[in-house]
């Protein structure tokens, strides 16, 4: 049998066709293969990212919150410090004010209507009483005449009322005090030279004289009830010698003896509500020396 190898170059290039094919699907095949566990490579390393973020996430919130607990230990610490300290400083305080109470002078103030003499000798001056201005010189200092029942004074007079109110400083105490006059609303306190302390010794009394002058005229164009002429406001301030402690003092004393009546003014020997002592208002004590301590700008120097 004979062979025809002019024949050969065509087989063999279907062969080589076939074996082509075969490989190009097979690469294919395994390309495929390759991309797919490529692509699933990827999945997961996506998935190991985004669980590698989540840790992170995790561990970024943990960090935060374990931040936020160690500042709120903090804030609490600090807290907890400030209100010891705060405490602390409160029960020094209440220590030193102890001891200054132990310290402070006990005085007593009262106001009686009327006043001493000027001298043992001399008549008490009166609540209420009227001077004599027909001579036309007025002498503050004599006894007036003593209001004793109710008046009239017609439109045409015009007599000088003179009132007096005294105050009575009596210490109970074995310590000196001095006494303030911080405000008085009308009038004047006899007797007494300007800036001058009252200083009342252990067990001793003293006393200060106000006066209050008036004529009926001013009566009429400003009002018997105009406050100076109605009420005296008077305030005092109890200090022991070194300033440590004050003790405020207030009175609202009742002077009501003039009404008007038309033209005419009414006097009466008596205010509207008659009182024969008054004793002060004690107001809320004062540290005058730790409250200044205390306003002291702090260096942090010891």
């Amino acid at each position: 049998m004979s062979l025809d190898f002019g024949d050969v170059p065509t087989w063999f290039g279907g062969v080589s066709a076939f074996f082509a094919f075969g490989a190009a699907a097979l690469a294919a095949r395994w390309t495929a293969k390759t991309a797919k566990a490529a692509e699933q490579q990827v999945a997961e390393l996506r998935k190991q990212v985004a669980a590698d973020i989540g840790q992170l996430e995790l561990a970024r919130k943990d960090a935060e919150q374990q931040a936020q607990a160690r500042e709120a230990a903090d804030k609490r610490a600090l807290a907890a410090e400030g209100r010891e300290r705060v405490a602390a400083q409160a029960a020094e305080e209440r220590f030193v004010k102890a001891q200054l109470d132990t310290r402070a002078p006990a005085v007593y103030i009262r106001a009686t209507p009327g006043a001493p003499g000027r001298n043992s000798a001399a008549d008490p001056l009166p609540a209420l009483g009227i001077l004599d201005r027909s001579k036309g010189y007025i002498d503050l200092d004599s006894l007036p005449t003593t209001v004793m029942s109710e008046l009239y004074v017609e439109s045409k007079e015009n007599p000088i009322f003179v009132r007096y109110v005294t105050f009575h400083f009596v210490s109970c105490s074995d310590i000196p005090a001095r006494v303030d006059i911080v405000a008085c609303s009308a009038g004047e306190f006899i007797d007494r030279q300007s800036g001058q302390d009252i200083i009342v010794p252990p067990g001793e009394k003293k006393h200060l004289v106000w006066r209050g002058v008036v004529d009926a005229n001013l009566l009429r164009m400003e009002g018997a009830t105009t406050p100076d002429y109605s009420i005296l406001h008077a305030a005092f301030c109890v200090r022991d010698l070194g300033f440590n402690v004050k003790d405020p003092h207030l009175f609202n004393l009742d002077l009501r003896y003039f009404e008007n009546d038309g033209s005419r003014l009414k006097v009466a020997p008596r205010p509207i509500y008659a009182w024969n002592e008054k004793y002060g208002e004690v107001g809320v004590r004062e540290y005058e020396k730790l409250e200044a301590e205390k306003q002291k700008p702090n260096d942090g120097s010891l």
